[in-house]
């Protein structure tokens, strides 16, 4: 700073009434004046509230109505020869932690953060196993050849794996690829399939699902015939509790409340709910046998009355028939694998053939 611009600044600052020049020389000198200058202008450059740099002339005095009287003593609070740079100093570092922080942008499943944030409530520390099927439900789309291949592409390509597996939320024998995601990897390269998704989100209004029309099939527009007669599931009482108090747990994780329920006996139609019930239904049902289930529901049956149960079983759901759709008029056989869907055909044929 040359001479003239700290004469300048003075002056300005005195204008002010910011700083008194004589007092403050007579203080600390020429040279820390201008040392303080410096500070000064460095100071407004990084931002630091002029109100709070004014503090840096500052100097307390008892009486300055006459310097010149020696009855009259100033007394001034005097600081440290390093005080004011500490000070300064002290301001910077302030405005250095306040100053924003550029954070990586967070990855979220389906680009959705109430989605990524339900699905880890659930998880094993940010791992989830999924199937394709349940990622349409929850992106909102149609389970299509196109967009189950479409997924498994995307989360491979990602690097994480799949494999076939039985699928309980069917009723037929098909195998569904079952994906181990790690919440806590997500990256940018799920962008396209995250997009791919999202352009085909059906987003019309639906109505609440009512919990016993989910179980029996009847949302999922599917029909059963045995031996060419229709053959509707009827849910016991003792099943309905079992799968309500599944998904209730699994409602009270995610959301922390039961407010999606409705009266008690519906659900609000959302993808996320649609992938919740999905869940209740796997974890209410695991995969079993129909031996283990013969003795579980029936444990005062002999071995010999056990085996005959289970034949019967077997024969029963080999003369099951599924279609699904309203307007598909093929017709398959039942899954075999008894978990899910297909358990609840089993466990009411069960009850039926006990109580004849």
């Amino acid at each position: 700073m040359s001479i003239k611009q700290v004469i300048n600044q003075i002056e300005d600052l005195e204008g002010r009434s910011i700083l008194k020049s004589k007092v403050f020389i007579d203080q600390y000198g020429w040279g820390k004046l201008k040392e303080t200058l410096d500070l000064y202008i460095k100071g407004l450059s990084f931002g630091i509230p002029e109100d709070e740099l004014e503090s840096l002339f500052k100097v307390e005095e008892k009486n300055t109505s006459d310097l010149t009287d020696a009855s009259s003593v100033e007394s001034f609070v005097t600081y440290p020869e390093d005080s004011i740079e500490d000070l300064i100093e002290a301001h910077i570092d302030v405005i250095k932690e306040e100053e924003p922080v550029d954070q990586p942008t967070p990855h979220y499943f389906l680009n959705n953060e109430l989605i990524h944030k339900a699905l880890y409530r659930l998880s094993d520390e940010g791992v989830i196993s999924i199937m394709s099927n349940q990622i349409c439900d929850l992106a909102g789309v149609d389970q299509s050849k196109g967009n189950l291949k479409k997924i498994t592409q995307g989360l491979e390509q990602a690097g994480f794996k799949s494999k076939y597996a039985s699928n309980p939320l069917k009723f037929t024998r098909t195998r569904a690829n079952l994906h181990e995601v790690d919440l806590n990897n997500l990256t940018e390269c799920l962008n396209s399939l995250w997009k791919y998704l999202s352009d085909r989100r059906d987003k019309n209004i639906k109505l609440p699902i009512k919990i016993e029309d989910y179980l029996d099939g009847t949302e999922g527009s599917v029909k059963l015939k045995r031996d060419k007669e229709d053959l509707f599931i009827a849910v016991g009482d003792a099943t309905y509790n079992n799968y309500f108090v599944e998904l209730t747990r699994i409602l009270e994780k995610v959301y922390g409340h039961t407010d999606q329920l409705v009266g008690g006996e519906w659900v609000e139609n959302t993808e996320l709910n649609k992938y919740l019930l999905s869940e209740a239904l796997l974890k209410a049902f695991p995969s079993t046998t129909l031996r283990r289930t013969v003795k579980k529901e029936y444990p005062e049956l002999d071995n010999f009355e056990v085996e005959g149960t289970v034949q019967h079983l077997r024969d029963y759901l080999n003369d099951v028939q599924v279609k699904v759709g309203l307007l598909n008029d093929n017709w398959s056989s039942i899954d075999t694998a008894v978990s899910g869907f297909v358990y609840l055909v089993v466990i009411m044929s069960l009850n039926y053939h006990m109580n004849q």
